[in-house]
């Protein structure tokens, strides 16, 4: 059954009102105001689910919940997004070079464009259809130079190409190479098996849609659940949990010898913001003893 849509907008400093009356603590309401109009009350709002009472239509706070400390978890997560951003970029790029210099290495500049080498027939026509997009736009200074400076072939080599996909292209490109010593290949740099690299990837990007489009990563539980190795992956995490991506993270940086900075960072993040609830995270109470921190590959 639908209903017609008969919410009216309301301005900030009656939305704070509204929170009031709805239990959430506020002890300056004209500040709240002023940070609310930074961000938006919808977009705040999505850090209140966990902290209102069950089957109740008015949306009622439990107990001692207060708009600073919902205001605290908010930049919790905006520091957390901006965290994931910076290890993403890491593996993105790391990703995104092993397929080009195994492919280019072992056949030639524009393996990208033979069909032999992919397991499906549409998806690689597809993946094409991206590539002649690219080359039509020319968006990127090198795309506009290759075609200043040459006219053969007709399409810039997979080095430049590979430059201008996103993460998920360049995940549906390794899903789809036939050969399993080329998949092995590539995966050696993550020293795990490709079945397990393409899931992470694969996880990977949808985290890294998350973080692109600036949306809430606590309380997430991602669809896409990171396949686990079957040696040496000590790390207990609830289905599709933060805890998870993060164990993800710091084995894939562990791989670039990038994992020890990252967590660090993570670590004191956590610290600085003590009073955050870790658990809506896939992390136990005493966050502080879990072996994530101890984890090296």
């Amino acid at each position: 059954m639908t209903r017609n849509f008969i919410k009216p907008a309301l301005s900030n400093l009656a939305l704070i009102e509204l929170l009031q009356t709805r239990g959430l603590e506020i002890k300056d309401k004209f500040d709240a105001v002023n940070k609310l109009q930074t961000v938006g009350y919808y977009r705040f709002s999505a850090y209140f689910k966990p902290f209102l009472k069950p089957n109740q239509s008015q949306h009622q706070f439990i107990n001692n919940i207060s708009f600073n400390g919902l205001w605290e978890l908010y930049n919790f997560d905006s520091e957390l997004r901006s965290l994931f951003v910076e290890a993403l970029e890491k593996i993105e790029i790391a990703f995104r070079a092993a397929i080009n210099d195994h492919m280019c290495i072992k056949y030639h500049s524009y393996w990208y464009q033979e069909p032999r080498h992919f397991r499906n027939k549409y998806y690689h026509e597809q993946f094409l259809e991206k590539v002649r997009l690219i080359c039509k736009d020319k968006e990127e200074p090198f795309i506009r130079h290759y075609y200043a400076n040459y006219k053969h072939p007709v399409d810039p080599p997979s080095w430049m190409i590979m430059q201008c996909l996103t993460f998920g292209t360049c995940s549906s490109v390794f899903r789809n190479i036939k050969s399993s010593a080329d998949l092995k290949e590539i995966s050696k740099l993550f020293r795990h098996h490709p079945r397990i690299i393409g899931s992470w990837m694969d996880a990977l990007r949808y985290t890294r849609n998350i973080c692109a489009h600036h949306a809430r990563l606590w309380n997430r539980w991602f669809i896409s659940q990171p396949v686990h190795p079957k040696q040496n992956w000590q790390i207990q995490s609830s289905p599709c949990s933060l805890h998870e991506q993060i164990a993800v993270i710091l084995s894939l940086l562990a791989c670039l010898e990038q994992r020890e900075i990252w967590q660090g960072k993570l670590y004191a993040l956590f610290t600085r913001y003590s009073k955050v609830p870790y658990s809506f995270m896939g992390f136990k109470q005493n966050w502080r003893f879990d072996p994530i921190w101890q984890m090296s590959s």
